[in-house]
């Protein structure tokens, strides 16, 4: 596989950085192969989609934002994030983790997102439009 993109395990291995990375620093290409992972853009869209979300959420003042925004952590090793085994962010599960603000329209980039929980945290404002996001079946907003 290519450097840039994401493997698929539970639990990130570095600390948080205070240090934001807007973009992967590789110039790798993927091969012909890997058609079903995600392309070099659509791995930096989903990772830039996910630091606006850590940005308009307060992500610094979470309770757990282990490597989130750290440009040495793949965001499908972020804390509360699952990706599938193609690389696509399929989960976002931050319950009761200080998460503040609003969900920006950005999450609508996730396209193949299925299970966003964020219950039990001090969001506030209207819900995005998610009309990217077709295969969203689990919507968990409670306690905000």
């Amino acid at each position: 596989k290519p450097s840039f993109l994401p493997t698929n395990t539970a639990n990130p291995s570095s600390s948080p950085s205070t240090k934001p990375s807007f973009l992967p620093t590789t110039t790798a290409k993927p091969s012909s192969s890997l058609s079903s992972s995600p392309t070099h853009q659509k791995y930096a869209e989903e990772r830039g989609a996910l630091m606006h979300f850590f940005t308009a959420t307060g992500g610094e003042k979470w309770s757990n934002n282990e490597g989130w925004m750290d440009e040495t952590v793949p965001h499908c090793n972020w804390y509360g994030i699952t990706c599938n085994n193609d690389g696509y962010v399929t989960r976002i599960n931050l319950v009761d983790n200080q998460l503040t603000r609003f969900i920006p329209s950005e999450v609508g980039l996730l396209y193949k997102l299925s299970d966003l929980r964020l219950d039990n945290n001090k969001l506030t404002g209207s819900i995005p439009s998610v009309v990217g996001l077709s295969q969203l079946f689990g919507l968990y907003l409670s306690a905000n």
